[in-house]
């Protein structure tokens, strides 16, 4: 026999007692720590340390230990079929803990892949990716001088340098430059808040909206700031947009929905976990006395995630407000961080917990479906096409892309098919594009052609006025 200290933080909440610890009303962390003895006989690490022994001494590439023992851990954890559970060494926890805060060091761009090329699509304001002359709708060809073209979204990261100080070379097609563009850019601190927010007016109302990107270590002192402002402001309603949050701390999720839900008996959520042999449920529950003078809707789409779902969910199913948008990712699980003792600053992060709602249901697999359901209209899907190397696209053909380019041709205000078939029309459009922009005229689709027709289609997805489901969240809350 041997034993095994353990050490579980739980957060629990009004009136649930737990090995001594009592609170009401107020959120709090008890540590409850003790000791479980594992019979030997239950777990073979004879056999295992004979495998790792054997195949030490004799296999032919000469493996070191340490390469067999992470292999094993990663075996385990690999077993678990579970994709959320995972072990870190200490340096990765570390950069896996700065997804949390409000800032990190790095360029303070977002690269998305778009039309199988890598497209800088945000730039923060302040980075060193402004400061250094990164431009949106930039395409990454290459990156310290290795070409990026035929690389996988993680090939490309890993070419990216993370200390601070470090400069990064960039060659980018850019609209308006014929021939490549080389940008310099040195890592360095990008601050970027998880919480953003602002005044809509519509006619004699005012509609708050706060934007909240992540769940992290001050997420919700900077929500609870953006409210109360908004509230001394005057508004009339409010919107809680959680469209793209992966989720993230539970704590700053409690804290944000305590000052949004009234108590009752019902909670606004509860969690269920297991601890050697152990069940544990942990019931959270709002804390005003009256709801809100204003109406809320949260907004949602399939990237809102996790601790979005929770928050969602509780103001849906207990708050009774109104949520908008896309079905959720459907995460009804929660993970907890260990801190191993054998290794030091090694941490096992496993999924020790499924949660409910505040009617019981579980969402995993399934998503928190709004109350209103908005898709997407056809202009906020339609994505940006880019060639390369004198690509064109000729008159005549057919495919995914020319249907693409079509939609936006419509945006525009050209009339023509949708099918992906380049006909007569189509041309027709294209060379009075190409006509009025002093271009050659040629009917094909070449990189200046695009670049105007790109334009288009980004001044419409980045006009607010365009967000067709921040819209309906405005017209269902003024009435319209």
């Amino acid at each position: 026999m041997y034993k095994k200290i353990f050490i579980i933080t739980l957060v629990f909440a009004m009136s649930l007692t737990l090995v001594g610890c009592k609170k009401e009303y107020v959120i709090e962390t008890c540590e409850i720590t003790g000791e479980v003895d594992f019979p030997e006989n239950e777990i073979d690490y004879d056999l295992l340390s004979e495998v790792i022994y054997t195949i030490e001494g004799t296999h032919y590439t000469l493996p070191t230990r340490e390469t067999l023992i992470k292999g094993a851990i990663e075996g385990v954890i690999s077993s678990l079929d579970d994709p959320y559970s995972k072990y870190f060494n200490s340096e990765d926890f570390s950069d896996y803990e700065t997804f949390f805060n409000e800032s990190y060091i790095g360029l303070g761009i977002s690269i998305e892949t778009i039309d199988e090329v890598f497209v800088v699509r945000e730039i923060i304001k302040g980075s060193p990716a402004e400061l250094g002359g990164l431009l949106y709708n930039d395409v990454i060809v290459s990156i310290n001088g290795v070409s990026v073209l035929d690389k996988s979204y993680s090939e490309m990261s890993d070419l990216l340098p993370v200390d601070v100080g470090e400069v990064v070379e960039f060659s980018v097609i850019r609209s308006g430059i014929e021939n490549i563009h080389d940008v310099s850019v040195t890592v360095g601190i990008v601050f970027h808040p998880s919480v953003s927010y602002s005044v809509i007016e519509r006619g004699n109302e005012l509609i708050g909206y706060i934007n909240v990107r992540k769940f992290g270590n001050l997420t919700a002192t900077l929500f609870l700031d953006a409210l109360n402002d908004l509230e001394d402001k005057g508004i009339d309603s409010l919107v809680i947009d959680l469209r793209g949050n992966p989720g993230g701390k539970l704590e700053a999720t409690i804290l944000m929905l305590r000052r949004l839900l009234v108590y009752s008996y019902d909670p606004m959520f509860r969690i269920s976990s297991e601890a050697y042999g152990e069940v544990y449920n942990y019931f959270y529950f709002g804390t005003l006395t009256e709801p809100k003078d204003y109406d809320i809707v949260t907004l949602v789409n399939e990237r809102s995630a996790s601790a979005s779902e929770i928050f969602a969910s509780a103001m849906q199913e207990h708050g009774g407000y109104t949520i908008l948008g896309v079905t959720t990712y459907g995460k009804g699980v929660g993970q907890n961080s260990t801190e191993l003792i054998e290794s030091e600053g090694d941490t096992l992060r496993l999924t020790t917990g499924t949660w409910y709602t505040a009617e019981g249901n579980w969402i995993h697999g399934i998503g928190v479906i709004p109350n209103i359901i908005q898709e997407l209209n056809r202009y906020e899907e339609a994505y940006e096409v880019f060639l390369l190397n004198g690509e064109v696209i000729k008159y005549d053909t057919v495919g995914e892309r020319v249907a693409n380019i079509q939609v936006v041709l419509n945006l525009m205000g050209y009339t023509v098919r949708t099918d992906g078939y380049y006909d007569l029309a189509t041309k027709e459009a294209v060379m009075e594009i190409q006509a009025s922009h002093s271009l050659t005229v040629t009917g094909n689709l070449d990189r200046n052609s695009l670049d105007i027709i790109n334009e288009a289609l980004s001044d419409y997805q980045n006009n607010v006025d365009n967000d067709s489901q921040l819209q309906a969240a405005i017209d269902y809350l003024t009435g319209n």
